[in-house]
């Protein structure tokens, strides 16, 4: 992994001389599927997103795709939102393929914070990588693909794996949803700069959660 690039205790990364921590995959407002009455996953990604402010303490947020579950957000999810935009500066929402498919953002979200299919900050270029990135980057910082290893959620990272550029492959925040073995992952398709880029064996497992 590189040293600019902070795997953290939670499903993000950190990226300290940006002082940004980048989530992907939220879901919010997904129901567990095992529960006999059901319930939306708000308490337990809220009380993980406000410890991950307090630990690292960034500037920025990035939400990075697939953020919420339903085009008309929940009035809890957007109580979360604004609970975080006053412990940071900034936070900026990228298109996930669930915001193309369901018409966009929440009103709240487009009326109050950034809104971008890709967001380049430094020498990071950050999307949620259902589509070819529109340009070349040193660091490609992607969600979309929910990997996981023996059941458990993985933060992936491939040196010089796209076009010389590097590539780290967020695991998805949301607990809730479901996600696709590592060993038996198809990325024709799904995610083009996976399928264009070097094998997933290129890939290292950084981390497992």
């Amino acid at each position: 992994m590189r040293k600019d690039i902070v795997a953290c205790s939670d499903k993000c990364v950190h990226l300290p001389s940006e002082d940004c921590v980048v989530f992907s995959d939220l879901h919010l407002g997904s129901v567990n599927p095992e529960s006999p009455y059901p319930e939306m996953e708000h308490e337990q990604i809220d009380s993980r997103i406000k410890g991950i402010i307090q630990e690292y303490n960034p500037r920025i947020l990035v939400f990075n795709g697939d953020v919420f579950a339903n085009p008309k957000a929940d009035e809890k999810s957007e109580m979360m939102i604004e609970e975080y935009s006053n412990m940071v500066d900034e936070i900026v929402f990228t298109v996930g393929n669930h915001e193309e498919k369901n018409g966009g953002f929440p009103d709240f979200v487009r009326a109050e914070y950034e809104v971008c299919r890709n967001k380049k900050i430094g020498h990071f270029f950050i999307h949620h990588g259902h589509h070819t990135p529109p340009e070349k980057a040193e660091v490609h910082i992607i969600g979309h693909t929910h990997i996981q290893k023996n059941g458990d959620d993985i933060l992936l990272f491939g040196e010089n794996c796209y076009y010389n550029s590097d590539v780290v492959v967020l695991p998805k925040f949301s607990n809730y949803v479901g996600g696709s073995e590592l060993s038996n992952v198809n990325t024709k398709g799904h995610c083009p700069l996976l399928t264009d880029g070097r094998s997933m064996t290129a890939y290292q497992v950084v981390k497992e959660y």
